[in-house]
């Protein structure tokens, strides 16, 4: 039984070994050297006992080294999600595309206006129940 946790543990460590080094491999510019080296340094202390016999020593490198890329996916997902902000929101102000919308299609207008009040009854019915 303890063989087979050391091997779940040793290959679970091979893992996030060769995930840390592809995602580091991936991110590229978009994360800090101070993050790569704090990644680095846990891949290395991760190396350095993964092989051993100590089943906690395995699963303590393996959780601050998965602890160090979720560090690096907040980064990246947070540069993305403002990047996408950026882009959604230019500076220069758009013309409002809805009045077109309303004058083309005046029977989807008034399904639309139907639904709403239809929704605005059934709240109605729930509030009084």
């Amino acid at each position: 039984k303890k063989k087979k946790e050391l091997v779940e543990a040793r290959n679970q460590a091979e893992q996030i070994v060769y995930l840390a080094e592809k995602t580091l491999k991936d991110a590229g510019d978009k994360v800090t050297q101070d993050i790569k080296d704090a990644v680095n340094k846990k891949i290395e202390a991760l190396k350095s006992v993964k092989d051993g016999n100590d089943i906690e020593a395995i699963k303590s490198a393996s959780a601050e080294l998965s602890a160090e890329l979720q560090k690096i996916g907040q980064t990246m997902y947070g540069q993305q999600g403002e990047q996408q902000n950026q882009q959604q929101n230019p500076q220069e102000p758009q013309e409002p595309q809805s009045d077109k919308q309303q004058n083309e299609n005046p029977q989807q207008d008034e399904k639309q206006q139907d639904e709403k009040q239809g929704d605005e009854k059934q709240g109605d019915e729930n509030q009084k129940s």
